[in-house]
């Protein structure tokens, strides 16, 4: 069986894990990024892909077995009613649009997404449209439903009080509820099946393509490429430390002509972002690197004013303590955030 096979790649992937030295029982956003996970900022960056493997990394073997557990109940199920063909792409497609709505109902969070439930509600949701047809007979019909809609519940409830991802859970259960009504289609009506088959990948494709041509137009995308020029200019400022006429002289009017302009650029790059409609990490984030532009922008002119009091011979002591002062306010800056 299908069912089958999906869940043997999910535990060879787990395992996978494991060996490379990933812990049992949690692993790390960078462990599940690396395997194949996702957020806002890879499927943006050329990785749309990562929105099928996601569905096969999990955070830990709890998650990986409650996942494979429901998989296996309702997918072998759901694939003896419709077959193969049809199963695959329900899993796949809710799976898929399950992420989309993760993905955008998290934007800007930094939230990795990973785990087989999108597929897994996807599968319940075209259970609950083929029970509400005429595809089985009442007396199975109305207790398998309220069974199927007994764990929807009760999810829900488990959910708002815990960290599961109920984004991924709603889309995999809406696109698989609609999804449902197409599969009877093609079930009752042999004439439309292929054409209904085809339909759903290409739904599938052009959602994705849209969904993402959306989020990069949000205001998390483009402060993502605020991050990006101020890391950039950051690395143009080291390299512009390697080239300080330190025994030449001048020092002072070399760090202001080339350094300053540098930092300058990035207190203009902070202030554009903090116009920008941002939430949860990347709101701290933004209100961070706003402060530590400003610090270090501050910490240059001051060093530039001890530079120039030293070329005099004067006295520099109160720079030092500017200086120092400066430096207090970035460590507590660092740890606080």
């Amino acid at each position: 069986m299908i069912t089958i096979l999906f869940i043997i790649l999910n535990l060879i992937v787990y395992v996978l894990m494991l060996l490379s030295g990933v812990d049992f029982f949690a692993p790390t956003t960078l462990d599940i990024l690396k395997w194949g996970g996702c957020n806002d900022t890879t499927i943006l960056h050329g990785q749309p892909w990562r929105l099928v493997t996601a569905m096969f990394v999990h955070f830990g073997i709890l998650h990986l077995l409650m996942n494979l557990y429901a998989l296996y109940d309702l997918g072998s199920t759901l694939e003896r009613i419709i077959g193969k063909a049809r199963f695959i792409l329900a899993y796949l497609a809710t799976g898929i649009f399950g992420g989309l709505v993760s993905q955008i109902w998290h934007l800007g969070t930094y939230s990795v997404e990973a785990g087989a439930s999108g597929g897994v509600f996807g599968i319940i949701g075209v259970l609950i449209a083929l029970l509400t047809t005429k595809l089985f007979p009442e007396e199975v019909r109305s207790p398998y439903l309220k069974r199927i809609l007994g764990m929807v519940v009760v999810n829900l409830v488990y959910g708002m009080q815990t960290t599961v991802n109920m984004a991924a859970h709603m889309g995999g259960l809406v696109s698989g509820f609609i999804l449902g009504y197409g599969l009877y289609l093609t079930m009752v009506q042999e004439k439309r099946s292929k054409a209904v088959l085809l339909f759903i990948p290409l739904v599938t494709f052009f959602s994705v393509s849209g969904t993402l041509n959306y989020m990069r137009g949000s205001d998390s995308v483009k402060f993502d490429g605020i991050v990006s020029q101020i890391e950039s200019l950051q690395d143009q400022g080291e390299k512009i430390k390697d080239q300080v006429p330190w025994e030449e002289g001048g020092v002072s009017q070399f760090l202001t002509a080339h350094m300053i302009p540098v930092w300058e650029k990035q207190k203009l790059l902070t202030a554009e972002a903090k116009g920008m409609n941002l939430s949860g990490n990347k709101a701290k984030y933004r209100d961070y690197l706003e402060k530590w532009v400003e610090l270090q922008t501050r910490k240059l002119q001051v060093m530039i004013f001890k530079i120039e009091a030293l070329e005099r011979n004067e006295e520099v002591h109160l720079y030092q303590n500017m200086l120092d002062q400066i430096e207090n306010q970035i460590t507590q800056l660092n740890k606080e955030n």
